[in-house]
């Protein structure tokens, strides 16, 4: 239907005179009606930062994507806790638990806390913050930080990451000094550079490779064992890509490429990025 103003209407008091060969009428002006939306709703609105929250369980088929704030201080009620695996009691119970079955991971989490605040229960302090992340069929891409104030001890953390048919990227933060263990049978596994220059320690047995972030002598094997950070990572028929959270990602090319540049582009990123073979 089409909208006109009242004032472009006219009613003809008298019949209107035929039109003889060749004469034309010129048609009523048409008002057009446009809704426009208010600037506040067409203003661009920076992403609302996720609340904190604690012993967060997403088991799904489908993919798990977000941004969560982990206060592994923060008490939740027991009405409100995602229900134990069998064998686990509550000292085994995870901060963070995310394991998709056909989809796939692409979370940032960032882990709150100082182990210097003596508001912390003491009990609390001493047990790191545990994240397990497990993908079966799809790949996994997660960034991991830390509380960003330079006068804080961020409180250590201990990270399991489980895939089988899709290549790993994981980003950590700065502050990782400790043990890293990394099993990949049928992929390749890359560390960037930055994360190699502070590797005091590597060795690669039976696809399995046990290395050290950070000073060395930190480590001893007679203090009841080790009590920082830990990251242990498990993928079966894909690569594992290693790198600090703040560093720059590759940048795959957009639009139309030619056959001769997307092959040379492929064999670049194959040759220095394996961990991304299969997902151009």
């Amino acid at each position: 239907m089409i909208l006109v103003s009242e004032n472009d209407i006219s009613v003809p008091t008298k019949a209107s005179p035929s039109l003889s060969d060749g004469q034309t009428i010129d048609p009523l002006p048409v008002t057009a009606y446009v809704t426009s939306l208010p600037p506040s709703a067409t203003a661009t609105r920076a992403p609302a930062t996720p609340k904190p929250t604690n012993y967060i369980c997403i088991k799904t088929d489908k993919s798990i994507k977000g941004h969560y704030v982990i206060d592994p201080s923060l008490s939740v009620p027991r009405s409100l806790l995602p229900p134990l695996d069998a064998g686990e009691s509550e000292d085994d119970r995870k901060n963070v638990k995310f394991d998709s079955k056909f989809g796939e991971v692409d979370a940032s989490i960032s882990l709150l806390g100082d182990a210097r605040d003596p508001s912390i229960d003491e009990a609390k302090l001493k047990k790191r913050t545990s994240l397990n992340v497990k993908c079966e069929r799809g790949s996994i891409k997660l960034k991991l930080r830390t509380c960003p104030s330079a006068t804080a001890a961020p409180m250590p953390f201990h990270l399991n990451i489980t895939g089988c048919h899709g290549w790993i990227s994981v980003g950590l933060p700065r502050t990782f000094q400790g043990p890293m263990t990394i099993y990949s049978r049928h992929g390749s596994v890359k560390f960037s550079d930055d994360v190699s220059e502070r590797m005091s320690q590597c060795n690669e047995i039976d696809n399995t490779r046990r290395c050290f972030v950070g000073d060395l002598s930190l480590l001893n094997d007679d203090d009841g064992g080790w009590k920082g950070d830990e990251v242990n990572i498990r993928n079966k028929h894909s690569n594992v890509k290693v790198r600090f959270v703040d560093e720059l990602e590759p940048e795959i090319p957009t639009g139309k490429v030619g056959l001769v540049s997307r092959s040379a582009w492929r064999h670049h990123l194959t040759t220095r990025y394996d961990f991304l073979d299969g997902y151009i």
